[in-house]
């Protein structure tokens, strides 16, 4: 039997169904997947990069005790918008298990490694925030995503920046994970420091980040533009070349 319930134009109530709702069928669509080969053998992959260090949450309710938990939502959510370059739809986790399921895990190079280093990375570029003058902006949820989109967008310009991010089982498995994070953490400073000036020209009273961040338009311009930037500083000696800083970890072994 199927429940309506009359809103008589109350937008905040809409908004509150609607969010819920969604919530509900996250639940559900996590449960069910749970089960699912993909995310069985993700949990032991990640278990095995970190030496059971990390615990690959597929499921509400797990005991993880002693170990870093990292959830299945949020891995989702970092490989949407590192690998299939969509930080504007990570606000939308509720897909994440259900529709967008098999877009972002079921390729053959998502693995565990893959995500252990991801989400490394990703942890490295969200300290980056904190060079955003605009707070509000900074830490508004989509910001993150948006930055290392555009870290990564930067890294795939040169073939060692994408040899580098298909090469994370031998850079864990090698002990250089650190290098790794701390070349995301120093472009995604430098873009932190761009993206100022990029707000700027929006308008600071004009500029609507809750709803910019959800385009894919104003996400792929401001990214374009802060890789310029990127590339400008470089011919200027000014920052180190990307090939040059991913040469090194793109071949580890």
């Amino acid at each position: 039997m199927v429940k309506l319930i009359e809103t008589k134009g109350d937008a905040a109530l809409s908004q509150r169904i609607t969010t819920n709702s969604n919530n509900q069928n996250a639940i559900k669509a996590r449960e069910l997947k749970s089960n699912h080969s993909i995310q069985q053998r993700l949990k032991a992959e990640v278990s095995a990069i970190s030496n059971g260090a990390v615990a690959y949450e597929i499921k509400q309710g797990e005991i993880n005790k002693g170990k870093t938990v990292l959830t299945n939502e949020a891995a989702g959510l970092i490989l949407l918008a590192m690998d299939l370059a969509q930080p504007w739809s990570c606000h939308q986790k509720y897909k994440v298990m259900d529709e967008l399921h098999a877009d972002i895990f079921g390729r053959p190079d998502v693995t565990g490694a893959r995500i252990v280093g991801y989400w490394e990375c990703f942890k490295s570029a969200e300290s980056a925030l904190d060079a955003i003058e605009d707070k509000h902006f900074a830490y508004y949820n989509l910001t993150k995503y948006f930055l290392v989109y555009a870290v990564v967008s930067l890294i795939r310009t040169k073939p060692e920046g994408v040899a580098m991010l298909n090469n994370m089982k031998e850079i864990i498995t090698s002990g250089r994970l650190a290098e790794l994070v701390e070349i995301i953490g120093v472009l995604a400073k430098s873009l932190a420091l761009d993206l100022n000036a990029e707000i700027v020209d929006e308008g600071a009273e004009a500029f609507d980040y809750k709803n910019e961040l959800k385009s894919p338009t104003w996400c792929k311009k401001i990214s374009a533009r802060l890789v310029a930037q990127y590339s400008k500083d470089v011919m200027r000696k000014k920052a180190e070349p990307i090939d040059a800083l991913c040469s090194g970890l793109s071949l580890a072994k």
